[in-house]
């Protein structure tokens, strides 16, 4: 009987599952990924963007833009909107002229209500507006700056830009002095203060515009301190240099 039962549990132990000298930790991995077939990618989406067709607007005032004469402050400033897009108002003080001041008021201009001449403060000072109004408002301009090309124009101390404005190809500047309506600013540095010197001469020579009152020691005396003081301190001298 102890035999039988020693058989019988020596029968059992050589028909297990584990073989022999093999451990669980030896078994090999089995990939926790599906099939190659499962794992193919989606059409790639096109993400790029499409064809749009962008208008680029620079309304920047540079040196040979073209711009639109909105308003016409005085004798030497005014408003012009430069820009393909959105316009942009850009307020120019001329470069290379003085002209006589005005007193200002409110009026309707061709880009709506601003601050104009009405009035003489020095004398002449209405009729310098009046000049370069008929030259340049409501026209289309070419602004030019003493500066690189394409370059912006440079600000004065008034946040204005300084700027030459060119029509027909005739600066304004030059016309202005030329019509006896201005004077060759020479308190500051401009290109073309040879020319502008020259139309003024050309001016006083021929008696236009306000130099019809007199002499140029006349027409000072009607000007305001400031404007004597830098004309008599050294215009003429100046002015001689620049036409050499």
């Amino acid at each position: 009987m102890r035999l039988v039962l020693l058989f019988t549990l020596l029968v059992v132990a050589c028909d297990g599952n584990d073989e022999p000298g093999r451990d669980v930790l030896d078994t090999p991995d089995t990939p926790d990924t599906p099939d190659a077939q499962d794992t193919e990618l989606p059409p790639q989406l096109d993400t790029s963007l499409p064809d749009i067709e962008v208008s680029v607007s620079d309304n920047e005032l540079r040196n040979g833009v073209t711009a639109w004469v909105g308003h016409v402050t005085d004798g030497d400033t005014l408003g012009v909107w430069v820009g393909t897009g959105p316009r942009k108002l850009h307020i120019i003080r001329m470069l290379g002229l003085a002209a006589p001041e005005c007193d200002k008021g409110s009026r309707q201009t061709p880009d709506g209500n601003r601050y104009v001449c009405t009035a003489d403060q020095e004398y002449w000072g209405l009729e310098a507006y009046n000049v370069l109004k008929n030259l340049v408002e409501d026209k289309t301009v070419t602004i030019t700056c003493d500066v690189a090309p394409n370059a912006p124009c440079e600000y004065d101390p008034f946040d204005r830009r300084l700027a030459y404005v060119s029509i027909n190809n005739r600066d304004a500047s030059t016309e202005v002095a030329r019509a006896g309506a201005g004077f060759s600013y020479t308190d500051f540095q401009s290109s073309k203060r040879g020319q502008i010197c020259k139309a003024e001469y050309e001016a006083q020579d021929a008696k236009r515009g306000m130099w019809a009152l007199g002499t140029v020691s006349q027409v000072l005396a009607r000007m305001n301190p400031n404007t004597r003081g830098w004309y008599n301190s050294h215009h003429d001298r100046r002015c001689d240099e620049a036409m050499r």
